[in-house]
């Protein structure tokens, strides 16, 4: 049977942010990172702490990411 929703988590890329000059999030989904200024989460989700960097992270369980204009959708 076909899984239909996949773990998707998300953070705040502050090393990433710094050379851009604006702010990043990292958004991870079905093995790629997405890099995106702005995030829609239409899921729900819940906090993970990692005692490594990065220490907090947003989990849910997701059907796609879309990305438009520099912004993930996340359904």
């Amino acid at each position: 049977m076909a899984q239909d929703k996949w773990v998707v988590f998300f953070h705040y890329n502050k090393p990433h942010s710094r050379r851009t000059g604006t702010h990043k999030w990292s958004v991870h989904f079905r093995g790629k990172c997405m890099m995106v200024s702005n995030i829609s989460c239409l899921i729900p989700t819940h906090s993970k702490v990692n005692k490594i960097q990065p220490y907090v992270v947003m989990r849910g369980l997701a059907k796609e990411v879309a990305i438009e204009n520099d912004t993930a959708t996340i359904k």
